[in-house]
């Protein structure tokens, strides 16, 4: 009886300051996949932008080790994006294999968060080998990853964004004191923000110049484009999900809860409480 199931790529990790999140975004996924629908072939990128796939790569435990690549179920591959073979190539394995083996994608579930992922980077490699893949396009993806430029597109179609100066990694090294005017001229209280980075890596409340000074050196370390961003008093964050593109789903409505000043990576991710 021929394979009938649908051979889904989930791709995760990355060469990202959220790769820890990304590992368990897929491992969730990967979970909640029927197993009698879908072929899950697990594809993780290492921190240094190896490509790596095998059963392994199910066991939450193995990215516990220094190098998940001696597992005997893991294997380093190489993507290929040639459109008469799109998917992964597996090199031989020494003493077993004498010749190369190709798993052909279907489709790829992209579960990298952050840089190489969600900026429209991994989108257009998965255009060019045309493997059809869930969420936002390339275009959207690289707009929604870069705050100053979203921010600009929202203005521009009169939708109300908070105030916020702008500038690069180059600019702030070269000369802070323009900037911090700046700063000052918007006022505190206000957040530091690296522009292409999420899951609140690098973002700081500050109300004074010298916190400005200190956050922005840790957000400049970080991404070359930041932005210091005027605090909203006394609002409300409503999170809302959308899916699909003909037809659009729209979630419930969901009010994060936080203890701090604003929504940090500990909270999104450690808390552990729903």
């Amino acid at each position: 009886m021929a394979n009938d199931k649908l051979t889904v790529g989930v791709i995760f990790g990355s060469r990202s300051v959220e790769h820890d999140v990304s590992i368990v975004t897929a491992q969730q996924i990967m979970q909640a996949m029927n197993p009698d629908k879908y072929e899950i072939v697990p594809l993780y990128i290492t921190r240094d932008g190896r490509w790596l796939s095998g059963p392994g790569l199910r066991d939450i435990q193995t990215y516990q080790l220094d190098d998940i690549s001696q597992v005997a179920t893991v294997y380093e591959v190489m993507f290929s994006s040639n459109t008469r073979y799109p998917g992964v190539i597996y090199p031989p394995l020494a003493g077993r294999l004498q010749k190369n083996t190709f798993q052909r994608i279907d489709v790829a579930f992209c579960s990298v968060h952050g840089t190489h992922g969600e900026d429209g980077t991994l989108q257009g490699l998965l255009e060019m080998a045309n493997i059809p893949y869930i969420g936002t396009g390339v275009l959207a993806s690289a707009i929604a990853n870069h705050k100053i430029v979203a921010k600009a597109l929202l203005k521009q179609y009169d939708i109300p964004v908070l105030d916020a100066v702008a500038f690069t990694r180059r600019d702030w090294l070269a000369n802070p004191t323009p900037i911090l005017e700046r700063i000052t001229e918007q006022g505190y209280p206000a957040f530091v923000k690296p522009a292409t980075l999420g899951s609140s890596i690098g973002i700081a409340k500050i109300e004074t110049e010298d916190q400005a000074r200190l956050h922005i050196d840790v957000a400049a370390s970080l991404a070359q484009d930041l932005l210091v961003e005027r605090a909203l008093v006394g609002g409300v964050e409503i999170n809302c999900s959308v899916m699909g593109n003909i037809e659009i789903e729209a979630s419930v409505l969901e009010q994060p809860i936080s203890g701090e000043a604003f929504l940090t990576y500990d909270e999104k991710y450690m808390r552990g409480k729903g």
